[in-house]
């Protein structure tokens, strides 16, 4: 399959729709930096540092094309790999910590109940 270059424009639509999830998800208490770079195989790919809770999220420069029989559009596919990215900080975290060698039961739980609660405030407010 062809490589599909992705334009500035396809970044700002990238950063547009990751803004937008991370304002709904309230995810503005970490430091986040977006980029448009060679990123591997991955249309997005989002990196998290959990002590400084900076994240940086990323979108290729080029891809292959996902044509797998949906049809998708190139601005579907970087409207849903931002919401994959976003939802990958939401849950940072809780990956994080669960990578640690020595965890706290009472961090993990504090974490899935703070993931609960933004959840929470976007689907109960409607």
């Amino acid at each position: 399959m062809a490589k599909n270059k992705l334009t500035k424009a396809d970044f700002e639509l990238f950063k547009a729709e990751c803004s937008k999830w991370i304002e709904k998800f309230n995810l503005n208490d970490n430091d986040i930096v977006f980029s448009h770079k060679n990123i591997g195989p991955n249309l997005g790919q989002m990196v998290y540092n959990y002590k400084a809770r900076r994240c940086e999220i990323s979108l290729c420069l080029s891809f292959d094309g996902m044509d797998n029989g949906t049809n998708f559009s190139k601005e579907k596919q970087i409207k849903e790999t931002a919401f994959h990215e976003v939802a990958e900080l939401l849950l940072a975290r809780i990956t994080a910590l669960t990578y640690a060698r020595f965890i706290d039961g009472d961090e993990i739980e504090a974490e899935t109940h703070a993931v609960i609660h933004r959840i929470q405030r976007i689907l109960l407010s409607a």
